[in-house]
């Protein structure tokens, strides 16, 4: 389906060969090369896909470390990583996140309400993204409510004092004041909002 759509499937030589281009030795990624088409990429590593592929996709070289394509890669490159079980997908989102991620968004496509639970319980984010594109984890308020910002903090998963969009609300000072009332004992449905 994604070749139907302009990508371009190259084969593992090919990944490994674009894994040496895309990053330095020191693991991060070069800069000269962000935002490269999917044509040049194929063209400077000399894998043949037609000069108006729209993204580069080739299946895992794995889940271990040695693999630095799991990484961000900022152009149109997409790994592909089959699995077994919804379990064991989630499971390798969250081995990905560990690496570099942590704390920040992830994006889950199912239709399946405890599959999604299930993703939200095991995914350490501060947004899980249900049918939607990513770029809406910073944002899509008129399509999903979220607070729209540049930056999202990682909470304490990525080191960040929080785990939402910074908005000028954490940049406010307030004062509240708390005047003495009658000792009151609310409900566990009140406390938790059950």
């Amino acid at each position: 389906a994604l070749t139907e759509h302009g990508a371009a499937l190259i084969g593992p030589e090919a990944a490994k060969a674009l894994a040496k281009f895309q990053f330095n030795e020191n693991g991060m990624t070069n800069p000269l090369h962000i935002g490269m088409p999917a044509g040049e990429l194929a063209n400077k590593i000399g894998a043949d896909v037609p000069d108006d592929a729209k993204v580069l996709i080739f299946l895992s070289l794995g889940m271990t470390r040695e693999n630095i394509l799991r990484k961000e890669k900022l152009n149109p490159v997409i790994q592909i990583f089959p699995y077994e079980t919804y379990e064991e997908g989630v499971a390798n989102a969250k081995l990905n996140l560990e690496w570099e991620g942590i704390g920040h968004s992830a994006v889950v496509y199912t239709n399946d309400r405890e599959k999604a639970s299930y993703a939200g319980v095991q995914l350490p984010v501060s947004r899980l993204l249900v049918n939607q594109a990513g770029s809406a984890a910073s944002g899509g308020n008129l399509i999903n409510g979220l607070n729209p910002t540049m930056s999202l903090g990682c909470g304490s998963w990525g080191n960040n004092s929080i785990s939402e969009n910074l908005t000028y609300r954490h940049l406010m000072n307030t004062t509240k004041l708390a005047y003495y009332h009658p000792s009151t004992l609310p409900s566990p449905e009140k406390v938790w909002e059950l």
